[in-house]
């Protein structure tokens, strides 16, 4: 049994120097899955800033036609829906679109019956 014991004490250490080995590799599995985690968050937090930036450059332009004012030329065979759209596209409000038609209207401009539901 005296033989045996530089055997046993050899697959001991092999034993221990895999579980280390073990150990070694779970490590670095989970630093790599931390790792992606981090990337993917930050990803996340790049579009989110990135479409934070896309809506205030869009308000910001939005507003600084606003203040321009902006003129729109329309051919006169033009639709309503034409008009309604040209409008639209400059940022006037529901409100103003409404206070625009009716007035078109009341001038003569506008040859149709307004409904405000």
């Amino acid at each position: 049994h005296e033989e045996e014991r530089p055997i046993r004490e050899e697959n001991k250490r092999l034993r221990i120097e895999e579980q280390k080995l073990r150990r070694q590799k779970e490590e670095e599995v989970r630093r790599q899955k931390v790792k992606e985690r981090d990337e993917r968050l930050r990803q996340r937090d790049l579009e989110r800033l990135k479409r934070r930036q896309e809506d205030e450059r869009i308000r910001e332009e939005n507003l600084r036609k606003k203040k321009e004012g902006s003129l729109i030329e329309m051919q006169a065979n033009s639709t309503l829906g034409d008009l309604v759209k040209a409008l639209n596209s400059i940022g006037v409000t529901p409100t103003d679109l409404i206070a625009i038609l009716q007035a078109l209207r009341m001038s003569g401009s506008l040859q149709a019956e307004l409904q405000i539901i």
